[in-house]
This record gives structure tokens, C-alpha cells and sequence, in this order.
């Protein structure tokens, strides 16, 4: 987000360029703490607080915003003891330069349905989002047996 926030700072301080941002703080949808969920479980919890993310999309859309920031660990919400519990919850995201496409329109990412729905509430609403999202990255098996995924933040 900093990365970002610079950026516009940069664009409105040399050309001039003014735009609306919305900015949402929310409390999400939880699981119990502590409690292992299987993907279908964690899914659910995120598409209903993406649901809440695309109220506040359209609504500020409406309002003329052109960007949307929603808050750190608002699709699953922070407690996560043990990093087993987040896993769940993630979807891998690939790097820009991988797919120069559109997630939303692309029967690729129909396994990821949050990055999608995310893209698809973009694209509908004709709105930059900004979301923090859990990412996993499979890397070799060969590393060892608990090490074979990495897990990011974005």
C-alpha cells in the first residue's frame, strides 16, 4: 500500500493529477480462534466479507472514487496462531508478467475465486482495489517435507 500511496503522491505533486479515494475500515467475518478450517470453510468466510467489499466498492464508485483501499487481513481478519491455519485461506496469485490478462474474464483463475472476484469487482465498478490477500507460491517438493510452499503477504 505504501508503494502505492507514493506513487499518487508523486503523480499529483508533479502533474497535477487529482483523483477520489475511498478508504474502508471494517471488522470482518472470523473464524473461531484457533480453529483448523478446510478450504471450502475459509472460502466462505472470504466471500462473504468480499461480499461486503463490493457493497463498499459500488458505493463508492457511485460517489466518484476512482481507487479503494480495504484494510490488512480484512478478508479472514488477523488471529492466526499457528501458520497452518492460514493456509487454507490463500490462493495463489501469479506475478503480473506470468498472465497479461484480465483474472476476471479468464477461466484460469475460476479455482481462485477470491482473486477473481476481486479482479470482477474492478472491472464492474470501474474502481482501482486495493486488498491485502494471503498468497502461497508451491515451490519444489524437493526442499523438505513441512517447506514445499511459501506462504506471502501481499
Amino acid at each position: 500500500c505504501t508503494t502505492i500511496f507514493l506513487l499518487l503522491w508523486f503523480l499529483t505533486q508533479v502533474w497535477s493529477i487529482s483523483y477520489r479515494a475511498a478508504v474502508v475500515e471494517h471488522k470482518p467475518i472470523v473464524q473461531e480462534y484457533g480453529k483448523q478450517l478446510n478450504k471450502s470453510e475459509a472460502q466462505k468466510i472470504m466471500l462473504q466479507n468480499l461480499e461486503k467489499y463490493r457493497v463498499f466498492a459500488e458505493q463508492a464508485s457511485q460517489r466518484g472514487a476512482q481507487i479503494i483501499l480495504f484494510p490488512e487481513d480484512g478478508l479472514y481478519g488477523p488471529a492466526f496462531p499457528f501458520r497452518n491455519l492460514i493456509f487454507p485461506y490463500l490462493e495463489e496469485i501469479p506475478e503480473y508478467t506470468q498472465y497479461k490478462v484480465i483474472p476476471c474474464l479468464d477461466s484460469r483463475f475460476d479455482d481462485r475465486p477470491i482473486f477473481k472476484g476481486v479482479s470482477c469487482m474492478a472491472r464492474k465498478y470501474k474502481i482501482v482495489v486495493v486488498v491485502n490477500m494471503g498468497d502461497v507460491q508451491y515451490c519444489s517438493k524437493k526442499v523438505g517435507v513441512d517447506e514445499w510452499r511459501l506462504l506471502t503477504l501481499l
